[in-house]
């Protein structure tokens, strides 16, 4: 039985339009590929990589396949080869890139393959081509549609949470992101109370603008967090009659993405699917790596 797969694809080296035409035919003439739908092509800038590459065209598509994911990973690598790629330097410039998103609803975590994969859920340059042709399809370990993902992006204001251990490391991120962009360190201040967190919302959206962001670290509503409770539900408005993880009439603001590193709440005690909330593991593990992964994610959720 042939399994939906979704897949990104990339171009900023080269005929960037034929680069990913001659990707679309190929996957076309894959033996056990069958190419479902294409979105339109999308001119993005280059993030998170070195300086002076070119903007990309993006896109994406959605694939039945017979084939096992690590053979359609293996088959998008020829693809990728067949356009030129090497892999020297990431997030470099490329003739081609295509990233394997979904593989029906497995879950896989391996040196070689993750998926879903670990970053779509923050990239605007990948939901907005995916809500194109696959808005109701689920992101697992969100449990939210490609489409609630895309406009999680637009909310404001803009709100990462570092979930790590207490300690300089964690100190030292929040500043590396509070130095970044026009942002208030919600950790340092007051959840405002329920009669008056709109206006408080309004503030913090005048003062921020469209790309500032506020930002705290995971001591709000961690005691929830050991029950295994969906993420989303701790940053709703309390409710009669339910339990809540913060002091009556207070919460905080929804988070766009919670960053979770090593001896944090999640990574000892938290959900890993239906979480409602995109969370990014870091791939380094030294300060200044994991700022610029999380600067990176922060600048992806913006149009650009």
């Amino acid at each position: 039985m042939a399994t939906t797969a979704l897949i990104a694809l990339g171009s900023n080296l080269g005929d960037r339009k034929a680069n990913l035409d001659l990707a679309v035919a190929s996957l076309s003439a894959t033996p056990g590929v069958t190419v479902r739908a294409v979105s339109p092509y999308h001119q993005t800038t280059p993030i998170g990589g070195p300086d002076g590459q070119g903007a990309f065209l993006n896109a994406a598509a959605r694939l039945e396949t017979d084939l096992d994911p690590f053979e359609l990973l293996q088959a998008l690598h020829a693809v990728e080869a067949k356009a030129g790629r090497v892999r020297a330097v990431r997030w470099g410039e490329r003739p081609l890139d295509v990233d394997l998103l979904t593989y029906g609803r497995r879950r896989i975590l391996t040196p070689e393959l993750t998926v879903p994969h670990p970053r779509m859920t923050v990239r605007r340059f990948v939901l907005a081509p995916l809500a194109e042709i696959a808005p109701d399809d689920v992101e697992i370990t969100t449990g939210l549609t490609v489409a609630q993902l895309l406009s999680n992006l637009d909310r404001r204001p803009s709100h990462v949470v570092i979930d790590a251990p207490p300690g300089p490391s964690r100190d030292e991120l929040v500043r590396h992101v509070l130095a970044e962009f026009p942002s208030i360190d919600l950790s340092a201040s007051k959840i405002p109370p329920a009669d008056s967190s709109q206006r408080q919302e309004d503030q913090w959206r005048e003062f921020l603008g469209e790309d500032g962001w506020l930002v705290s670290d995971f001591h709000l509503g961690c005691d929830s967090v050991r029950d295994k409770v969906s993420l989303a539900s701790l940053y709703e408005p309390p409710r009669p009659g339910l339990k809540n993880a913060f002091p009556p009439g207070r919460w905080p603001i929804k988070p766009t993405f919670i960053v979770a590193l090593s001896g944090g709440i999640l990574d000892e005690r938290g959900p890993r699917e239906g979480t409602g909330i995109p969370i990014l593991w870091p791939e380094s593990t030294e300060v200044e790596g994991v700022a610029r992964e999380v600067l990176a994610a922060c600048a992806a959720t913006r149009p650009g």
